[in-house]
């Protein structure tokens, strides 16, 4: 242990700088490619199938045929009372294309903005080690994105946006104008993915205190400004303060903080107790690395980000219809709390300077938990694929080029789907009140009958 702490110098815990180490984008990118390999591996049949799963069906009805106006982006079709602008921006553009193409644009922007989400902090320069640029991203990928819908859905983007904006607040500052302008961009942008970008308000004034370069201080306040006007579009109140006076939801809260986000849900419900064993942890931690400003900073903020996405859900005013938290109310909470596990691991291995046989050895148990983790959590890696979508855009495209609105006809397409409350359903044709409604069974109409229903 004393051989450990006399490593512990100011030189080896010195402010990330890429010219240091020209080598590290080879590491950064392959661990995003064997990402996307385990994704592949994992869930290909989910993957390789689209399915309009949740909102994307609702999404995809209402702005099927892009006839909806641009502002409408700025409104919610989803029943909430907050905007998903995003989902819903990208929604309206993929209107404009083939439908035959559009369930597979909803897929893969999902799949694109989760991976960006899981790879950001690996590009953050936070991470030096080698064997940890490698291992980051399948912890944040494949545990910490708690559900393969953030792989699958254009809806989830509303999470997965929100991840990429709190890992670019803590980016080191731009050295360029161009990233000056892709960083500003970004976070003007993505708070407008859904209601957890009310994150970034604390992040960024927590950050704020630490950081003195302008440029850094004018990206905070571009975040913290459109996250503010965003929240203006929030209608009804959806916060109850009062909940955390009730004795009951500050026990769970406590709980849920330590068995489903601390152990991963992995491990028999714990005592309470247990918080004195994750502080004297996370505190020792604190001591080994005290001269490590940067890890300070960011641990931090990451754990911070922690309590406070658990707590937005004990503060909703949707509390009393789920009671326990859904994965993507955790998902904010398990990934940096993933972000601290391996930003204090990989600190802790460079400031021991171990060669690189021990450092491949030490990040065995995050593999060991990589595959418990999924074994035991199913919803991660797999749900049943529909594999009716593309056939029924098939018969969307069939019949869009039959001219049905100049023969004032209209036909309603449906896809049935079992234990779904949310089916994509279309309206082909003219959609005013004196066309006639196409029934299953009319003649010429007998490609696809099964997915003609007889209301819109």
């Amino acid at each position: 242990m004393a051989a450990l702490m006399s490593r512990w110098r100011p030189s080896n815990l010195a402010p990330y700088r890429p010219e240091d180490t020209p080598d590290l984008f080879f590491w950064q990118a392959s661990g995003i490619v064997l990402l996307v390999v385990c994704l592949a591996v994992r869930s290909w049949q989910v993957l390789s199938q689209p399915g309009l799963f949740m909102e994307d069906a609702v999404l995809f009805k209402f702005y099927y045929g892009h006839k909806r106006p641009f502002l409408d982006v700025f409104h919610s079709h989803t029943g909430q009372r907050y905007l998903n602008v995003v989902s819903d921006l990208l929604a309206w553009i993929y209107a404009w294309c083939d439908v035959r193409w559009q369930p597979h644009l909803y897929q893969w922007t999902g799949f694109v903005f989760a991976v960006l989400s899981a790879a950001a902090f690996s590009f953050s320069g936070l991470i030096r080690s080698r064997v940890m640029l490698i291992i980051t991203p399948l912890l944040l990928g494949l545990i910490g994105l708690n559900h393969i819908f953030y792989f699958n859905t254009l809806i989830y983007v509303m999470y997965t946006s929100v991840l990429i904006a709190l890992v670019l607040l803590v980016y080191p500052p731009p050295k360029s104008v161009i990233a000056f302008l892709v960083q500003a961009c970004a976070l003007v942008v993505l708070p407008w993915g859904g209601p957890y970008s009310v994150l970034v308000l604390p992040a960024v004034l927590l950050l704020a205190v630490f950081e003195k370069t302008w440029s850094k201080r004018v990206l905070f306040l571009l975040a913290f400004c459109s996250t503010l006007v965003y929240f203006t579009t929030v209608t009804g109140n959806t916060t109850r303060l009062a909940n955390m006076l009730r004795p009951w939801v500050v026990e769970t809260y406590f709980s849920t903080l330590l068995d489903k986000v601390i152990t991963f849900d992995l491990l028999p419900p714990v005592s309470l107790g247990y918080w004195a064993v994750v502080a004297a942890l996370i505190l020792l931690l604190a001591v080994l690395l005290r001269r490590d400003e940067e890890y300070l900073r960011s641990s931090l903020v990451a754990l911070m980000l922690v309590a406070a996405s658990v707590a937005l859900f004990y503060l909703s005013a949707k509390l009393p219809v789920y009671i326990r938290p859904k994965p993507c109310h955790l998902v904010t909470a398990h990934f940096f709390w993933l972000v601290f596990i391996a930003l204090s691991a990989d600190r802790l291995l460079t400031a021991a300077q171990v060669n690189r046989w021990w450092q491949g050895l030490a990040v065995v148990p995050f593999f060991v938990l990589i595959v418990h983790d999924n074994s035991k959590h199913p919803e991660k890696r797999w749900v049943e694929p529909e594999l009716s979508v593309n056939a029924f855009t098939a018969v969307i495209r069939h019949y869009e080029q039959q001219a049905l609105a100049d023969k004032k006809q209209a036909l309603c397409l449906l896809l049935p789907v079992r234990n779904r409350f949310m089916m994509p359903k279309v309206l082909v044709g003219d959609p005013g009140p004196n066309a006639y409604r196409v029934k299953s069974g009319d003649p010429g109409f007998e490609v696809g009958s099964h997915f003609i229903c007889p209301t819109y």
